[in-house]
Formats: C-alpha cells, structure tokens, sequence
C-alpha cells in the first residue's frame, strides 16, 4: 500500500513562498518512493508522482490519499485552523510520519 501525499510548507526556507511537496511513501516500510517539489498541490503534483512510481516500481495494488486538505482548501480553511484540524484528523498519523520524514531534509 502506498501513501500519495502533498504537504504545502516553506520548504526552501521563510524568504520563500509555501510550496507543495508531493510525495509517495510506502506505508508498510515508511520508504519514500518518489518525492518532489511543486509550486502548490494541484493533479499535476499527483500525476506526476503515480507516473514515477509507475515507472520506477510498477503499479501499486492499493494507492491511497488523505482527501482533508482537498476538503479544506475547498472549505477557505487555511493556516493554524488548518493546522489544528490536521492534528485532529483520523489520518493525523500518516500526516505526521510524512512531515517528520522530511523534515530537514531540503535546504
């Protein structure tokens, strides 16, 4: 089973704008599949990642994604509510094992 996620932050630094960082992990080993940088999380982000992995890896019997910060963004939720309702969420921990993965990873 594979995690297709995009997480919008201040990757490259605070005197940049958020972007997205869209990524594919594989849930059983925490393994990053693919991963890259986007301007904002949009179906270019998410075709981009299940056309890599389809080539690096073949196709996955089961993809899945957290659909809340789709949701949100529809929702005119944003920053620290944002924030809070992620921690709140049922996929929480799958939103916290991609951030941590990352994080410090990128200059």
């Amino acid at each position: 089973m594979v995690l297709r996620d995009g997480s919008v932050h201040r990757w490259v630094g605070d005197e940049h704008p958020p972007c997205c960082l869209a990524s594919a992990i594989d849930d059983g080993t925490g393994r990053c599949l693919v991963a890259r940088i986007f301007p904002f999380e949009s179906s270019e982000d998410y075709l981009w990642v299940l056309r890599q992995m389809v080539k690096e890896y073949g196709i996955s019997p089961s993809i899945y994604q957290d659909r809340l910060a789709a949701e949100l963004h529809r929702a005119g939720i944003t920053g620290r509510e944002r924030s809070n309702l992620f921690l709140e969420a049922s996929s929480a921990k799958a939103q916290v094992e991609v951030r941590q993965f990352f994080d410090g990873k990128f200059p």
